[in-house]
């Protein structure tokens, strides 16, 4: 990554990632409009390919165009960069990496906007030739506290006329404070299918909590309780409402002299309810309300 400076204003960001997660972030029809697009295996192992030019203006204004990192969402899709080991649900179906162009202008010392016209939700899939749209504002009212809301809207199905466009709205709150860490997101979408009788309107709701402390030395603890809605299954895939629990106790060091080492240890607790809600539990696939998981992970990050 080369970042932009008044004294040059070119940026450039590429990066290249693989694993069993990586696969996850290709679409799965049904429906027909969440069909991948053509090479999408191999596209998935960009974690960015993107030019940035700052203009020279009196307040920097930046233009980039390519593959760049998702805007909504508290979560970065590598863990590294999050409170807790594994991910949330409401992280996970947000856009993790976008297609398209985006300006970013910093209205004020406290006042940042950015603005994005890109090709979808889903980078992935292709479910037609028509652009989307989103908006970031990022407040920062006390050095302790960041207040970010995220909007997108555009046409995330075959049928591209308005009244079938999707709407999300992310809303962010973050207060950090010396050792403490305390972050609230809410969540709320709607969109009309067009291919269903009657073209009902969809809605789903989801809202996370993150608190962390830095105990002291290499200690580390971070919890998250979560809640996510989807009522008619538009985003998960199944009509359910979701509780899960996430609690982290992390130990970062500096073993070989190069960068961090974090080794990891979380228990995690998921609930889910609802006419198609569960976990596949056993042998033979039954259906489960609960699911509980305790994983040790180790992350190493270096480099500048």
């Amino acid at each position: 990554r080369k970042d932009t400076t008044p004294e040059s204003r070119w940026g450039l960001e590429f990066g290249l990632q693989d694993g069993v997660d990586t696969q996850g972030l290709i679409p799965v029809p049904p429906p027909e409009a969440n069909a991948p697009v053509n090479h999408a295996d191999q596209y998935r192992h960009l974690a960015g390919a993107n030019l940035t030019y700052l203009l020279p203006l009196k307040k920097a204004l930046g233009i980039t165009g390519g593959l760049f990192k998702g805007y909504p969402g508290y979560e970065s899709f590598h863990a590294i960069d999050n409170p807790t080991y594994t991910r949330g649900y409401l992280s996970d179906n947000v856009p993790y990496f976008l297609v398209g162009a985006k300006a970013a202008y910093p209205v004020a010392d406290n006042l940042d906007l950015e603005c994005f016209a890109v090709t979808g939700y889903n980078y992935l899939a292709n479910p037609n030739d028509v652009p989307s749209f989103g908006l970031q504002m990022g407040w920062r009212p006390t050095s302790e506290i960041t207040i970010t809301q995220n909007l997108y809207y555009g046409s995330d199905q075959e049928n591209t006329q308005l009244a079938y466009w999707r709407f999300f709205s992310d809303s962010i709150l973050e207060w950090k404070h010396d050792a403490f860490l305390v972050a609230l997101v809410f969540d709320v979408g709607t969109e009309r299918q067009a291919e269903q009788p009657g073209t009902p309107r969809y809605h789903w709701m989801a809202s996370a909590l993150w608190l962390g402390w830095h105990v002291g030395g290499p200690w580390h603890l971070a919890f998250r309780p979560e809640l996510y809605w989807d009522p008619n299954g538009l985003i998960t895939g199944a009509e359910q409402f979701i509780q899960a629990y996430t609690a982290t106790l992390k130990y970062r060091f500096t073993p070989f002299g190069i960068g961090d080492l974090v080794a990891n240890l979380e228990y995690r607790y998921d609930r889910s309810t609802g006419q198609e809600g569960g976990f596949y539990s056993g042998a033979n696939n039954r259906k489960v309300p609960n699911q509980q998981l305790l994983i040790f992970a180790l992350t190493w990050a270096f480099g500048k």
